[in-house]
């Protein structure tokens, strides 16, 4: 098994629900200008684009569309994921605002079925995340990783989560299931490949192995969330 295959197999067995989502906040300020400083303005504009070569021209419009389609992580940003990281690990009452769906009954529905996938779970501890782009302008892959503490286990489980950023109506940030999408799965793919988050997982797998074989109760618990979340599976494919 593959390194790749085998994080997707800790996610799901040691708590597992891969959740990835999208994200997006921006504004964009038109400036104000009268219609005669607009109409000789354009003039201007036409009597440059007629003197310059038609290769120039199509080299300013793939640059101004660069431009509009290119964004950075920011401290800023860095510091919203994270926070909101932070409050989805919750085994509190997880609060449906760090989610992000299309219906308010959606939001629910995915707020139910993570809530029951954490039954059994004391704590999430030590929480790390490492943020990359999406394939979408302001969408961002968060490669958590973080060490649960079930319930009547004292040795914690390593595990690693890739979750989807994206943002509600009013620009707030939150996590959102991952759309099938083949090209976002392929960047995903593309992303795990590379050393820093390569190395994320290696340490991952090397602390879960080290963590089963070290307690046979977590390992017996692991064995048995393993077990439901494959039968979880064939029984969605029926």
């Amino acid at each position: 098994m593959n390194k790749r295959n085998k994080i997707w197999m800790i996610s799901g067995a040691v708590l597992a629900a891969i959740l990835i989502s999208a994200a997006a906040f921006s504004s964009i300020k038109a400036r104000k200008s009268s219609p005669d400083t607009m109409d000789d303005n354009n003039r201007m504009l036409e009597a440059a684009q007629e003197e310059m070569p038609e290769d120039t021209l199509n080299t300013l419009s793939t640059d101004e569309a660069a431009a509009e389609d290119s964004w950075e992580i920011t401290d800023e940003i860095t510091s919203e994921i994270e926070a909101l990281i932070q409050k989805y690990y919750t085994v509190e009452d997880l609060n449906e605002e760090v989610l992000v769906s299309d219906t308010e009954k959606e939001q629910k529905k995915a707020k139910q079925e993570i809530t029951a996938k954490r039954d059994g779970i004391e704590s999430y501890q030590d929480i790390k995340v490492i943020i990359r782009k999406g394939l979408e302008k302001d969408t961002y892959i968060a490669f958590t990783t973080y060490k649960t503490r079930f319930i009547n286990i004292e040795t914690l489980a390593p595990g690693m989560s890739v979750l989807y950023i994206v943002p509600n109506e009013e620009g707030k940030l939150g996590v959102q299931d991952l759309p099938k999408d083949k090209n976002l799965e392929e960047h995903i793919n593309d992303l795990l490949a590379e050393k820093e988050i390569a190395a994320m997982v290696e340490k991952v797998n090397a602390g879960f192995s080290k963590a089963i074989d070290k307690d046979e109760n977590l390992k017996t618990f692991v064995e048995k969330l393993s077990e439901e979340a494959k039968q979880g599976s064939q029984k969605n494919k029926k």
